[in-house]
């Protein structure tokens, strides 16, 4: 039987996005098209606000356009 591992999601977070930020770095660098990210909501929802405002963050901490069309 295996022993279990436990999984520390901030650290393996920040290993996934540091490899995702890696990769987009080397596409800007090669591309004229870079990498974007494009949001579309349909009505209004607070909860749904939020989300888009964290994706932004993100997107903007990895190097990754951000298009709202809000």
């Amino acid at each position: 039987m295996s022993e279990a591992k436990l999984l520390e999601g901030k650290i393996l977070a920040a290993k996934i996005q540091g490899e995702i930020k890696t990769f987009v770095d080397q596409v800007r660098s090669t591309s004229a098209h870079p990498p974007k990210l494009a949001v579309l909501q349909a009505g209004e929802n607070s909860p749904s606000d939020w989300y888009i405002g964290q994706q932004e963050k993100l997107a903007m901490k990895l190097g990754i356009g951000f298009v709202d069309s809000n």
